[in-house]
C-alpha cells in the first residue's frame, strides 16, 4: 500500500495485488493517527468474504466469492473507534464476468489487480458501544 496523496482532510491510498484490504486499512488508521472518517473506492478484488447479519440470531453468515477476480464497483464505508483501536466498517458491491453483482459487509478481501480507497478525516474518533438489543457495536 502506498499514499498516492495526503493531507489532513484527504488520504488516496494505491493497494497491490495481494494485499489485504481491509487489514491493511485498520492498520494505515493506526499508523497514521486518522481520527474518524469517510472511506470510498474502486478496484478489483477476490478472496472476497462478504457477510449479512441476521438481527435475529444475532450473527453474521457470510460467504466467500473466489472463483475470479471480481471488480470493485464500490466500497463504503466508516473509520471509528472499536475496543480501543480504529475499525474499519465497509459494504461493498462486487461484478464478476458476467456481470453479476453481490454485494454485502465487507470482512476481507485480496486486492486482484489493484484498489484505490480514499479516506476523508472527520477529526474526531466516534467511537462504537454495543447495543445489547441488536447485538451490535453501534456509534
Amino acid at each position: 500500500m502506498k499514499v498516492v496523496a495526503g493531507q489532513e482532510d484527504l488520504y488516496q491510498l494505491s493497494f497491490n495485488r495481494g494485499e489485504k484490504l481491509m487489514s491493511s486499512l485498520n492498520q494505515f488508521a493506526r499508523e497514521y493517527k486518522i481520527k474518524g472518517g469517510q472511506l470510498t473506492g474502486l478496484g478489483a478484488v477476490n478472496e472476497v468474504r462478504l457477510a449479512y447479519y441476521d438481527l435475529k440470531t444475532k450473527k453474521y453468515y457470510d460467504r466467500i466469492f473466489n472463483d475470479c477476480d471480481y471488480e470493485l464497483i464500490n466500497f463504503t464505508g466508516n473509520l471509528t473507534l472499536k475496543d480501543g483501536f480504529p475499525f474499519v466498517h465497509a459494504h461493498i458491491s462486487i461484478s464478476d464476468h458476467q456481470f453479476n453483482t453481490f454485494s454485502g459487509h465487507l470482512m476481507e478481501a485480496t486486492v486482484a489487480i489493484l484498489a484505490e480507497i480514499f479516506i476523508t478525516p472527520l477529526g474526531v474518533m466516534p467511537e462504537r458501544k454495543m447495543n445489547e438489543t441488536i447485538g451490535l457495536y453501534e456509534i
